[in-house]
């Protein structure tokens, strides 16, 4: 049984296409990337700094909600 050997290739995102002029030299001057950023293209170290991160801003956060909550009981 043959694969398909596209299948094994990652889905490449297409290219956002700026929708005027403007749009179009903002992201020239400014230096926006074309295409949307691949979290697993990433080298792990940076990926897990992010995880590391994203994860200490949801805990803070659930931590504060809690906090607001027991507070307001008082």
């Amino acid at each position: 049984m043959k694969e398909n050997p596209d299948h094994d290739q990652r889905h490449i995102a297409p290219e956002i296409q700026p929708f005027n002029s403007v749009t179009d030299h903002y992201q020239k001057i400014v230096g926006m990337p074309i295409r949307p950023a691949d979290i697993k293209k990433l080298p792990k170290p940076i990926r897990w700094f992010g995880y590391f991160v994203f994860s200490c801003v949801l805990i803070g956060g659930f931590m504060f909600l809690i906090l607001l909550v027991i507070q307001s009981f008082k």
